[in-house]
């Protein structure tokens, strides 16, 4: 029905996952197409398994929690990093406006 659907479009839609898979570098390498296939094959897949806590904390179901900590962490930055912007501009041209400016941004 209409909750099932949701679930499955919850379950499968990612927002801002970010996978990344190992390289691999063979030489002299001699071996058969289906032994070579299933040597690739376990390093992707092996490279997948180490992706899995990034792509199920992108899981729209969770509500991105990774996406959440992301923008804890720049509002953080924002947060410390603007006033000080201000600070220094109002050291350098005299105007402590640009204090209380940096201090609204953060």
């Amino acid at each position: 029905g209409v909750f099932k659907s949701i679930l499955v479009d919850a379950l499968l839609r990612c927002d801002g996952a970010t996978l990344n898979f190992d390289g691999i570098v063979l030489r002299n390498h001699t071996s058969t197409g289906p032994q070579l296939g299933t040597y690739l094959g376990a390093h992707y897949l092996a490279s997948l398994r180490n992706n899995v806590p990034a792509l199920l904390g992108s899981l729209a179901f969770f509500g991105n929690p990774v996406g959440l900590m992301r923008g804890l962490g720049d509002g953080m930055s924002d947060f410390v990093s603007e006033p000080v912007k201000g600070l220094k501009r109002s050291v350098e041209e005299l105007d402590p406006s640009f204090v209380v400016d940096g201090v609204a941004r953060g």
